[in-house]
């Protein structure tokens, strides 16, 4: 069983302090996580990861949870250094603009894809997957500042669904 975590790509399995990782996997629209520490004692005594660095956490070459930094913090035990690094899956990215739309007579279908479309970062490669029940009409829908997913969290329920 191969266990790798590469950050931006690179891999740094040789840094984790494996008794630390603590992968939080849930259903639906709640938000994956990751937690681990670096120990600072390896031969690159420097290298700490920067906020939003993109986190891959695999198993036997399937990726289990992909993310971003969202937090870290330094501290010493004993007489290791180590960063403990915070991440939560791409969720984060997909909400860092906020939506302020009104929306008549249109469909959940295309309420979904304005979303991406404009809520969305450009070339964040966010796609939209519906089933059938995504072509329901809608009168009157209106978001006031808030995350895409919570919008995203909103239309399925319209529907009895969730995403």
């Amino acid at each position: 069983m191969a266990v790798t975590i590469t950050i931006d790509s690179v891999d740094r399995t040789s840094l984790i302090d494996w008794r630390s990782v603590q992968l939080e996997r849930v259903l639906t629209s709640q938000v994956d996580s990751l937690e681990f520490l670096i120990k600072l004692d390896h031969v690159d005594k420097t290298y700490k990861p920067t906020l939003l660095d993109t986190i891959t956490f695999a198993e036997d070459g399937t990726t289990l949870f992909s993310g971003k930094v969202v937090a870290m913090d330094e501290f010493v035990k004993g007489e290791v250094a180590y960063v403990g690094v915070r991440c939560k899956d791409h969720t984060h990215e997909f909400d860092r603009k906020l939506v302020v739309a009104t929306y008549e007579s249109t469909t959940i279908s295309a309420i979904v894809q304005d979303i991406i479309d404009n809520f969305t970062v450009s070339g964040s490669g966010f796609t939209k997957s519906v089933t059938a029940s995504a072509d329901v009409s809608v009168e009157h829908m209106q978001f006031n500042y808030q995350p895409p997913s919570k919008c995203l969290e909103q239309l399925a329920k319209m529907v009895g669904g969730d995403w």
